[in-house]
């Protein structure tokens, strides 16, 4: 199942960034590992997706604070200078955008629910994970810029 999924979000992204920042997103190396308990990034904006249903887990997107800004302010169509209001609401919403064809293609392997997403960002980002876990990580590469889209899987 995971590997379908793993085929299913990379669809989901690249169908995403085409039709709603019209600009087109390559997949890079796929790192899968077991979930470490804590993680810490500096500078870096996380944008989360949990799921529940027959799939417990969710999804994440996060890079550097500049490559958000430059997604938030390409899919806005306006310029934005910081991560806080309009900005933050634009990438809750191009995460939901992600989530939401993740759940309709995936609805033939499994039923899953989507919270609402929320974008932490800041010096110094910290998660927990109180249950072991395992994810893969896919990066993309748009334009100039690189993210990563985690999918954690409970």
């Amino acid at each position: 199942m995971q590997e379908k999924l793993q085929e299913i979000l990379i669809f989901s992204v690249h169908d995403v960034f085409l039709t709603f920042l019209v600009k087109e997103v390559f997949p890079g190396q796929l790192l899968e590992a077991a979930f470490s308990e804590s993680r810490q990034a500096e500078k870096r904006v996380t944008a989360v997706i949990n799921f529940s249903g027959d799939f417990k887990g969710s999804l994440q997107l996060y890079c550097p604070e500049v490559v958000a800004l430059r997604l938030s302010s390409s899919m806005a169509n306006k310029s934005f200078s910081s991560m806080s209001g309009e900005a933050r609401d634009v990438l809750e919403e191009l995460i939901t955008l992600v989530a939401k064809l993740f759940q309709i293609n995936s609805s033939d392997i499994c039923n899953i629910n989507i919270s609402p997403a929320i974008v932490a960002y800041g010096n110094k980002i910290e998660m927990v994970e109180k249950t072991p876990s395992s994810c893969f990580r896919q990066s993309f590469k748009i334009d100039e810029d690189t993210f990563m889209v985690e999918c954690i899987v409970k």
